[in-house]
């Protein structure tokens, strides 16, 4: 599943697009950070998981990212090249 979340003005949060899957969801927030949870193990996602440099989590990080690229390209969103050069 792909979503987007694009705030009010004045809200105080950033614009986020996400890849929810079976057991990881992705999160790419326009201006701050990834997010990345394993919902299996933190249904609360209170542990993002987005900065492990090597392992299982980061092949799910860029896995998810590249999901995500391929569905913003896929639906003509000119953030795909964003979020690709992010990688």
């Amino acid at each position: 599943m792909f979503s987007e979340y694009k705030p009010y003005a004045g809200e105080g949060v950033v614009e986020t697009w996400c890849v929810v899957g079976p057991r990881y969801k992705y999160a790419w927030n326009r201006g701050d950070l990834e997010e990345l949870y394993d919902t299996w193990t933190d249904p609360a996602e209170l542990q993002n998981r987005a900065g492990e440099g090597e392992g299982v989590m980061a092949r799910v990080r860029e896995r998810m990212r590249e999901a995500l690229v391929a569905w913003l390209r896929e639906t003509e969103d000119p953030l795909a090249e964003v979020v690709a050069r992010d990688a």
